[in-house]
């Protein structure tokens, strides 16, 4: 494996320091792949792990590198959440992770991939699970999108990424500079690289502006005059939000009517309760994608080969998950078969997997079963976000903007969606929702979240006041 000075420099510092932390940057195209498959090589015999935000960056590592990974929630042995709030789907009790500081994971080297994507509370859990002496190597693009806070923070500056690569005490950056993709995919990464400081990218063969006041008409003009299927998985249609006439939830309605209007057999979903007028049916043919990790559908009690006298789990007789039974979040697929009794299959390329209508869980601290719907974290996926789509990459993309959703609109995001693709992008704006997105960074969203988490924090405080629950 041929590396840069650089890149050895690097790749020798993460095999043989006892740093900590090491936070590794580059855009697209400079090699993270390549160094991650190169240190993980090296690390053959010592305790290391790979692992990545989501299901779908995972999977991505592993077919890159070859190299096994799984999620950041799995290796902490993440719980489900039970309650949610009705409106937002937040976690209103979530679960903790099983792994923390009495009882860190097993591996002392953790290499995580798009460490971007990893919020504040997931990063602190991360770290708490080091055991004694343990090490952490983060590798990310620090211009894509920040991370989904689940919660208003105040006081913080910056995604922890972000603040990794200001560099500290027991902390090692590296900004990895040259890019090696150039040559093979020139046009789109020279637009990555311009829209990365701000400016209007140049248009060329594998990247083109399509300036429309009506992005949707324009989509399906484009659409009629290509001979690039978007119904099939390596080629992806984004666009910033679910919700608006541009969102995922309007376009996904309109692309299946084209994709597959005549599927066999047909399933209506069940939604969550804030998704409650969202209707979702799927067909035989469709493109879906999963939306949470759902690491196990079988019965409770098909899990185990025994169980104690008083009815709870024998734990040493767990029966591993079969492959046909999880899916992560961010895989996409086609749905190959769909039965009478509403389940049905899901082909995601490495393997089938057969979703149940419902399935029983069961509550350790309630003492109770209860049953889980695994078919409302499945959506149709001709149009994903760009936040779903980050750590997946594509052959073709087009991406979708328009003032409109002006509240979405960024740098990151549309360097994100312009770097998922490994061949040619097709921008689809107008002309403000183009200044939007070169305009706004990183730091214009952080300020504006810290100002909503102020907002939201003294608006409780004074709710509070009035009901006489804090003293004045």
């Amino acid at each position: 494996m041929n590396l840069s000075t650089q890149q050895q420099e690097c790749a020798n510092f993460c095999v043989n320091s006892n740093i900590p932390i090491i936070a590794i940057t580059g855009q697209a195209g400079t090699g993270k792949t390549t160094l991650i498959r190169h240190i993980a090589g090296r690390l053959h015999d010592q305790a290391y792990r790979v692992a990545a935000p989501t299901g779908k960056a995972a999977k991505r590592i592993q077919e890159a590198t070859g190299v096994r990974a799984i999620t950041i929630h799995k290796l902490l042995e993440y719980g489900r959440p039970r309650l949610r709030d009705k409106k937002t789907g937040q976690p209103v009790s979530p679960t903790s992770p099983r792994r923390d500081r009495e009882y860190p994971i097993d591996e002392k080297i953790i290499l995580v991939d798009e460490y971007s994507m990893v919020n504040h509370e997931l990063n602190r859990n991360l770290i708490d699970a080091l055991p004694r002496g343990g090490r952490i190597i983060m590798f990310g693009d620090v211009s894509q999108l920040p991370p989904i806070e689940p919660y208003p923070l105040k006081n913080v500056d910056g995604s922890p990424f972000e603040t990794y690569l200001r560099g500290g005490k027991n902390i090692q950056t590296f900004t990895l500079e040259q890019v090696y993709r150039q040559q093979e995919n020139s046009d789109v990464l020279l637009a990555a690289t311009a829209i990365r400081r701000g400016n209007v990218p140049r248009r060329g063969d594998s990247f083109q502006i399509l300036m429309s006041d009506e992005p949707v008409k324009r989509l399906n003009r484009l659409l009629d005059d290509s001979d690039i299927n978007y119904g099939k998985l390596d080629n992806q249609i984004l666009t910033p939000v679910r919700g608006k006439w541009i969102g995922t939830n309007a376009l996904n309605v309109i692309l299946k009517n084209r994709y597959n209007p005549h599927g066999r057999d047909s399933v209506s979903l069940m939604r969550y309760e804030w998704d409650e007028d969202k209707h979702v049916t799927i067909s035989v043919g469709d493109k879906v994608v999963c939306t949470e990790n759902t690491y196990d559908m079988r019965n409770y009690t098909e899990r185990f080969e025994s169980f104690n006298p008083d009815g709870k789990a024998d734990y040493d007789t767990f029966i591993p998950t079969p492959e046909t039974k999880y899916m992560l979040n961010g895989e996409t697929g086609i749905v190959t078969e769909i039965y009478p009794d509403s389940t049905f299959e899901v082909d995601f390329g490495d393997r089938t997997v057969e979703i149940p209508y419902k399935h029983e869980e069961w509550h350790d601290r309630a003492g109770v079963f209860y049953e889980t719907y695994p078919q409302r974290a499945i959506d149709l996926a001709y149009a994903l976000t760009t936040h779903k789509a980050q750590g997946s990459e594509y052959e073709h993309v087009i991406y979708v903007i328009n003032d409109a959703v002006a509240y979405m609109l960024s740098r990151n995001n549309m360097y994100t969606a312009v770097t998922r693709a490994r061949k040619s992008v097709n921008l689809i704006a107008n002309a403000r929702s183009l200044t939007l997105s070169l305009r706004i960074t990183n730091d214009v969203i952080n300020k504006r979240n810290a100002a909503r988490a102020n907002m939201r924090t003294g608006k409780i405080l004074t709710d509070k006041a009035k009901k006489g629950m804090v003293r004045k």
